[in-house]
């Protein structure tokens, strides 16, 4: 197997050497939605690695009988182990075809901001791991995600970053929980150019907290991602009605900062915000469209609710990575035995059949094909996408706002009640109760007992 496989030479069935994240970006790219170039380090690499550096005994040993239950003796054996790896060499041989796919991908010079730096591109350098993003088991924000990297020497450092996180606390215990056996999971990684997002945030096309599949909802916010994908922000939240197209919640947050890349140094930084601009609607009409758009053609790609990141450069939106939900089991009950779905003429039935039974473990899936009597989501929202802002609009989408406008009710806007600090989707939908212990980072761990939230 090859040390390196380009984007567009994988699919969705490449799990096995890509992992998870790569093989979906991979499916995203054939399907001509716009995912930024980049490569895959194989997971056959990272394998490569452990037994080139011979340490492959040394950290099977380490989680030999480790009782993930002992948060001090997880959390020893995942320092330990992360620390041999990062502290091991790449061989040449490897080092040399990475940096050869970091030279291919790489324009020469970058602008931003009218500024130009030499000598490679920035890249995001993402862990993918073989039991990640599967129909069953999110390990979404598990492993490492570096941005900003630049420069040969620091890319292969983040390589071996992304290799060691595959032994994060947290990613010991899940697989631990889920039954995956630590040895048959490898990784690879994903270098990808990186999208200096202005704008950026997250989609599901499902309610990720009630589960219900007549709902796209959105999260925005200023700069990169990962003030989202962390928590550390409220972000805007948007939800459309997928069957009619309309806007139906919105909910506009204070966004006190965002992260950024530093021009001078290239690295990411924190930026305050002035009230005005933390207080201000992130995204316009056509953005809310074109997401939606989006979505519904990455969900109906899947034929399954998807998980997705995405974020906005110069104009153009960029899809960065995209996940099944998995919650979607908990509302079984609720799901009808026959799904009724619009498909293409050219796919059967039972194809779509076997793809779902495969991917949700639900048996005896029948698709009953109908004909569409109203148009399609992508143009009920090009015509009728709701906003209570009018001054950002396409031309072409200007008079029929307008019209919504004058004949629908603006759609519901809530604030955050007085006393929260942070909001947004639940990682664990429900409500529970017990006392609430604070901690600052994962090795404090041992202080949360049983009954404790």
């Amino acid at each position: 197997m090859a040390t390196i496989v380009w984007f567009k030479d994988i699919s969705k069935r490449d799990i096995g050497f890509a992992g998870g994240k790569a093989a979906n970006l991979g499916e995203l790219l054939r399907a001509n939605l716009p995912v930024p170039n980049g490569f895959v380090v194989t997971a056959n690499t990272y394998d490569k690695f452990l037994d080139e550096a011979g340490i492959r005994d040394q950290v099977n040993n380490l989680l030999k009988n480790l009782n993930v239950e002992d948060t001090d003796k997880l959390n020893s054996a995942s320092k330990t182990i992360k620390s041999v790896i990062i502290n091991s060499e790449i061989s040449s041989q490897i080092a040399k075809e990475i940096a050869t796919a970091y030279d291919k991908l790489s324009s020469g010079t970058i602008r931003i901001a009218g500024a130009s730096f030499e000598s490679g591109e920035f890249v995001a350098v993402r862990s993918s791991a073989t039991a990640e993003d599967l129909p069953d088991a999110s390990f979404a924000g598990q492993q490492r995600t570096l941005l900003n990297v630049k420069g040969k020497s620091e890319l292969l450092n983040a390589v071996k970053e992304c290799w060691a996180s595959l032994y994060e606390p947290r990613a010991i215990f899940y697989r631990t929980q889920k039954g995956f056996e630590h040895e048959k999971v490898s990784m690879s990684v994903v270098v990808q150019k990186m999208v200096d997002s202005y704008k950026s945030g997250v989609l599901f096309t499902i309610d990720p907290t009630t589960n219900d599949l007549n709902k796209i909802a959105i999260e925005a916010a200023w700069g990169l991602g990962e003030a989202v994908v962390s928590g550390e922000i409220t972000p805007d939240y948007y939800v459309i009605d997928k069957r009619t197209g309309k806007l139906v919640l919105k909910k506009i947050s204070e966004k006190p900062f965002m992260y950024t890349r530093d021009l001078e140094k290239g690295r990411t930084k924190k930026v305050n915000l002035s009230q005005e601009i933390a207080k201000k609607q992130v995204l316009t009409d056509d953005e809310l469209f074109m997401l939606a758009k989006f979505g519904k053609r990455i969900e109906d790609h899947y034929a399954w609710p998807q998980d997705i990141e995405w974020g906005i450069e110069d104009g153009q939106i960029f899809i960065l990575q995209t996940r099944p939900v998995t919650t979607i089991k908990s509302v079984e009950s609720q799901m009808p035995a026959t799904l009724v779905m619009k498909r293409a003429a050219t796919q059967a039935a039972e194809d779509i059949e076997e793809i779902l039974e495969t991917e949700t473990g639900i048996p005896n899936i029948e698709v009953a094909t109908v004909e569409a009597e109203h148009e399609d989501i992508e143009s009920i929202l090009e015509k009728e996408v709701a906003t209570p802002e009018v001054s950002e609009t396409l031309p072409e989408f200007e008079e029929t706002i307008l019209e919504i406008e004058k004949a629908e009710e603006s759609p519901k806007e809530e604030t955050l009640p007085a006393g929260a600090i942070v909001k947004g989707f639940g990682a664990s939908p429900g409500k529970s109760a017990g006392r609430v212990k604070i901690i600052s980072n994962l090795e404090e761990l041992s202080k949360i007992q049983k009954g404790d939230i």
